[in-house]
């Protein structure tokens, strides 16, 4: 399963239309509708997610791993069961922004090649 799909995924769970999705996000329907055709997300795209749907687990839309079957008080399905390895113990903040300096030093380090 791809990231395009595991955002679909998310997005079924939180049982809202794809408009109101879109309105909490800041984006327009246009823009998430482009997810099903596997355009990638940018970190802006993730860091607005957090804020907008705090209960969704990043370790689960970014590496994929399996949904324990919980849910939070919005009725999101989102804790993630990671069998043979420990769960991330940071925030999704926390999360983004080591990706997001993983990123910024491979970017460095590739144009100095």
């Amino acid at each position: 399963m791809e990231i395009n799909d595991r955002l679909d995924r998310f997005f079924k769970s939180t049982g809202k239309k794809q408009n109101e999705i879109a309105e909490r996000l800041g984006y327009s329907p246009s823009y998430i509708s482009k997810f099903a055709t596997n355009r990638e997300p940018n970190m802006d795209f993730f860091y607005k997610l957090v804020k907008a749907f705090p209960s969704v687990d990043m370790n689960y839309i970014i590496k994929g791993e399996k949904i324990e079957d919980t849910k939070d008080d919005t009725g999101v399905t989102g804790k993630l069961a990671e069998p043979e390895a420990p769960q991330y113990r940071g925030t999704n903040i926390d999360l983004l922004d080591e990706i997001d300096e993983k990123f910024r030093l491979l970017r460095n380090r590739l144009s100095h090649e």
